[in-house]
């Protein structure tokens, strides 16, 4: 009974018409909202393609210029490595004491020194000659480069490096027959690779690479049989 009281009250509803112009505009018609949503779905499409290549550009441009980057340090790092290879002067080069230990029995250390030690035919360049004999210079490179017109035996060849290991040259400055450190007066070491030979010296007698002079005791047998 209550469904058809419903129903007639329905039925009895005015109802409202619009006019065509506005049903169009209030509510497009399901051409107009698929045109629509076709044109948003490209312009996003088109969109993020068009920003995906430029990003695809700007990352080949980047790599480019990268990789031309490191192409002009590598021919940098070469044409320094050669200045300084090439420099007579430079001290830069790190060399190892196992490099100095294979140069000193090498063919270009016989024929540069022969049988004599490295200090032996150097002379100094002093004012003065031998009439007065000033101390040795401190030392023969700063910065890296030999800055002496005359720098010492050890200064003046760069693979000749001062360590405990190194015993044939440690051997060059000590006395044969005393065990004495030789003065700088007679090789012209300068004074900062004459203190490294002290250290290293006693570093290799440490080490038992060097033979270390005693001191004789005598003593009087006399004294304990009494």
């Amino acid at each position: 009974m209550w469904l058809n009281k419903a129903a007639t009250a329905l039925a009895r509803r005015p109802q409202v018409l619009l006019p065509c112009c506005w049903r169009s505009v209030v509510r497009p018609g399901p051409s107009l909202r698929s045109s629509a949503t076709l044109n948003s779905v490209c312009s996003r499409n088109f969109s993020r393609s068009s920003n995906l290549a430029c990003s695809n550009e700007a990352s080949a441009d980047e790599q480019l210029e990268d990789d031309e980057d490191a192409e002009d340090g590598v021919e940098e790092d070469e044409k320094s490595f050669l200045d300084k290879y090439y420099d007579s002067k430079d001290r830069s080069r790190i060399i190892s004491p196992d490099l100095s230990i294979k140069y000193m029995q090498s063919v270009a250390y016989r024929i540069t020194y022969g049988d004599d030690p490295v200090w032996k035919h150097y002379r100094r360049n002093m004012k003065g000659g031998n009439l007065y004999i000033p101390k040795t210079r401190e030392t023969c490179i700063k910065r890296g480069k030999v800055v002496t017109a005359s720098p010492c035996p050890i200064c003046r060849d760069e693979y000749l490096i001062i360590d405990y290991r190194n015993v044939a040259l440690l051997h060059q400055f000590i006395d044969q027959y005393s065990g004495v450190l030789y003065d700088t007066y007679k090789t012209g070491l300068c004074q900062y690779q004459w203190r490294r030979l002290q250290i290293h010296i006693e570093k290799a007698k440490d080490y038992g690479l060097l033979d270390v002079d005693v001191v004789p005791h005598y003593h009087d047998l006399q004294l304990y049989k009494s």
